[in-house]
């Protein structure tokens, strides 16, 4: 969901010294702030400080203070958060020879997300040998990936991923499969090569299938003691610390030692995600996207935004439109639920089954990006619809042959599925079928009923939707003929649905090197951006039919701002 008229970087922070002090990542604000004084223990630099500006809005807010600093750490690469991208950045560095200190605001670390994009890996190249129609034009996926942003997104960056991708999932699962621990699979299946449909998708996800006990950080984690990379859990940051046009570190909250001062001689790379779970800049940045999204089942609801507001304090650029990836995946109550209502994870939300809107009629084509449907579906009333299919729902969803993580059966070269369709109907579904979420009925006017949409139009719609059905021609809103599936056979199944929503599309700017830039496109040295917190890679909306775009430009950009900030070779 977009909105484009968010505050620049210029209004919110006019007459701020470039050289301003930033808060990061892992942490809430209001516990880590202290009114005392600047830390000034020696021989830690002395940050530059920064007079408020008065017209920042209420969501950035000013840097907190701090108390005096208990210790200091020395380090040459500090990474801020384990995930998608501070894995990579942080074991890329260490193979690359430098210091690194990875810090994590939990007492864990967290677990990489599969469905991870990229281009001309060596898995990729094996399944186009034996499946040609998988191969991918680099050219028109940049088209359509621009496209899709209409126009908001930086090609460079698009290159960058389509040209290094391949490598770093190489990379990725020779780490991963070292030991026996996982098998990675490329997912190779792109759906509409039956029939034609609206939407060009992509083969380009790769998932790691888990073999034993082990975890995806267990393994990950070892990777990195071997390299020598060091972990600190619970700490949480505070502040970045600028000195003489530089980002030198960090000032932390550390659970065991209070407050401390990192100091990265090398760079410092924030991998710290977006902002689904900070509900004051999403109603500010996005409020469509808060309209449209159930409240309760927020993936990455611990991005809380902080790593953002710390480059911007530091004199970093923001995207100036914001999305979000967003799932059809939320199931809210039967009978008056609606967009922002409390909601339940519903992963068979996303396949394209009838859908109709509260008058009890469709109103767009149920196949496509889910996005795509949940921008239509903010258009309707209470911004929600309901997800209508019968019993024959998993021969059905089969022959709907969806891709990436919507996929419940195996890929066309025998890659698993994320979750199959027997653990989605027998576990997921029947507990929402028991919790009343899920609508069963033996009739499609009792189906209407406990829905609370109109009758009559609601069995007008089905009988034209079951023609299409039969002629393969769906004449009110295109869609591909073998995802239209008749709605005949009882029992009949229905689900008030809405956005869930995954994780936010805007970040920081950054060029190639993953150095955040400010509004003149001036590089901030010793400052490196990767993952959900940074930008210019998405715009609008999530291109999911490149499947595992975003996680795999986590990966790649991850893996980039390692080396680079390691060798200092830009």
């Amino acid at each position: 969901m977009a909105n484009t008229k968010s505050i620049s970087r210029r209004e919110f922070l006019k007459g701020s010294a470039a050289g301003a002090l930033g808060v990061a990542a892992m942490g809430l604000l209001g516990a880590c702030a202290d009114t005392s004084t600047t830390p000034t223990a020696t021989p830690t630099p002395t940050p530059e400080t920064v007079e408020p500006a008065s017209d920042v809005p209420a969501w950035l807010g000013v840097e907190p203070e701090t108390g005096a600093v208990a210790e200091t750490i020395e380090t040459e690469v500090l990474v801020i958060g384990s995930g998608t991208a501070g894995w990579p950045a942080a074991l890329t560095a260490a193979e690359n020879g430098a210091k690194v200190l990875m810090i994590e605001r939990y007492g864990y670390l967290n677990t990489p997300k599969d469905d991870i994009g990229a281009i001309n890996s060596k898995l990729q190249q094996e399944t186009e040998k034996e499946f040609p129609y998988l191969a991918i034009d680099k050219m028109q996926l940049l088209k359509d990936a621009v496209r899709y942003a209409n126009g908001y997104v930086d090609s460079d960056l698009i290159k960058l991923w389509m040209d290094e991708s391949g490598e770093a999932v190489d990379w990725y699962t020779s780490v991963l499969e070292r030991k026996g621990d996982f098998k990675m699979w490329h997912e190779g299946g792109i759906g509409n090569y039956n029939g034609g449909g609206r939407d060009a998708a992509y083969a380009t996800g790769h998932s790691p299938q888990q073999l034993g006990e082990r975890d995806k950080a267990t393994v990950l984690r070892e990777y990195g003691e071997e390299l020598g990379v060091e972990f600190m859990l619970e700490t949480t940051l505070v502040k970045l610390v600028k000195t003489d046009g530089r980002v030198t570190g960090i000032i932390a909250e550390s659970k065991e030692k209070g407050t401390i001062q990192i100091n990265a001689s090398k760079g410092v790379i924030v991998c710290t995600g977006g902002y689904t779970g900070n509900a004051e800049m999403l109603k500010a940045l996005q409020p469509e996207t808060v309209r449209v999204s159930a409240t309760g089942i927020a993936l990455t609801s611990a991005d809380n935004g902080s790593g953002i507001k710390a480059a911007l304090w530091a004199g970093a650029d923001m995207d100036q439109v914001h999305g979000t990836c967003s799932f059809n995946r939320a199931a809210v109550d039967p009978k008056t639920g609606k967009g922002g209502d409390k909601g339940q994870w519903y992963w068979f939300g996303e396949q394209p089954f009838m859908k109709v809107n509260l008058n009890g009629v469709r109103f767009c084509n149920e196949s496509g990006p889910y996005d795509y449907m949940l921008h239509s579906t903010s258009m309707q009333p209470g911004s929600v619809y309901c997800h209508i299919y019968d019993a024959n729902a998993k021969a059905h969803a089969e022959q709907m042959q969806m891709v990436g993580c919507c996929r419940l059966f195996p890929f066309d070269n025998g890659a698993p599925m994320n979750i199959p369709f027997d653990a989605v109907w027998g576990g997921m579904n029947q507990g929402l079928i028991d919790s009343g979420h899920i609508v069963v009925a033996d009739t499609l006017e009792e189906l209407a009923e406990g829905l609370n949409i109109p009758v009559e139009p609601f069995l007008e719609q089905v009988k034209r939707y079951n023609t299409y059905a039969a002629t393969g021609v769906d004449e009110e809103y295109g869609k591909v003929a073998y995802r239209i599936t008749p709605i005949d056979t009882a029992p009949f199944y229905g689900v008030r649905t809405c956005a869930w929503l995954l994780s936010t599309l805007d970040g920081i700017r950054i060029n190639k090197n993953m150095n955040a830039i400010d509004a003149d496109h001036n590089p901030i040295p010793g400052l490196y951006v990767c993952g959900d917190a940074s930008g210019g890679f998405f715009g609008n909306t999530y291109f999911n039919l490149v499947t595992g775009m975003a996680a795999g430009r986590s990966v790649t950009f991850g893996r980039r701002a390692g080396r680079i900030a390691a060798t200092e070779a830009l």
